[in-house]
């Protein structure tokens, strides 16, 4: 654990939540991240709880978290025993963020860098990706499945889901949610992502549906593998 004071801690969590509110939920050394949990599938707390037991022994593994935010599945991952973890993210508020608790934590085996998926060459690989709650963020969902499928022979996908047993995508029509990089783009049905990434090899999968929340897109878990 860090040196960090209480006091510190607390200082520098509201100076990284003058713009937007925290999008995870930390509890650091009893300061937190967030005043009020969340009762839904997309809060990083019941996400983990989800995704935990599907994630399967990734003690050793080299794993890429696109769309990281404000780090919690990356240092959840270290935590667990990766060799190493880079959570890579376009905002740059999130990027502190994941910093800040990664240096108050004081884990090594993780890096947070505002980086774009496209602009990573395909030599670099990974065992896993993780893109949770980021298909339904992205103008083109095909385009990023193609590069993931270039970086790492298993995902471990989080997204709104369309509930319809059809190969398609609703349109969000980009609506926006809390900042400019929450836009609502297409929302896939679980048909569509299984068959795009059957094209692109992936051959095992494990699908975990919401059967429990009424939000119109449930959210779906698809851990896919080649």
């Amino acid at each position: 654990m860090s040196e960090y004071s209480i006091e510190e801690i607390r200082k520098k969590v509201l100076e990284l939540s003058k713009d937007q509110e925290w999008n995870h939920c930390y509890d650091l050394r009893g300061v937190r991240t967030r005043a009020h949990d969340i009762n839904s599938p997309g809060y990083n707390v019941n996400k983990w709880r989800r995704l935990k037991p599907m994630m399967g022994e990734i003690s050793g593994k080299k794993i890429l978290d696109v769309g990281s935010s404000d780090g919690f599945f990356s240092i959840q991952c270290a935590q667990l025993g990766a060799e190493s973890v880079l959570g890579i993210e376009i905002d740059d508020v999130r990027v502190k963020r994941a910093n800040l608790v990664k240096s108050i934590l004081s884990i090594e085996n993780v890096a947070f860098e505002a980086m774009d998926l496209y602009k990573l060459s395909n030599e670099n690989k990974f065992d896993i990706i993780m893109a949770l709650g980021m298909l339904h963020r992205v103008p083109d969902i095909n385009e990023m499945l193609q590069k993931m499928s270039e970086l790492a022979d298993e995902l471990v996908l989080e997204y709104k889901s369309y509930q319809k047993d059809e190969d398609c995508c609703f349109d969000g029509k980009e609506q926006m949610k809390d900042n400019k990089y929450n836009k609502l783009y297409q929302v896939p049905t679980d048909f569509y992502v299984e068959n795009r990434l059957r094209e692109l090899g992936f051959s095992e999968f494990i699908f975990d549906k919401d059967n429990q929340s009424h939000l119109i897109f449930k959210r779906s878990i698809c851990i896919a593998k080649k």
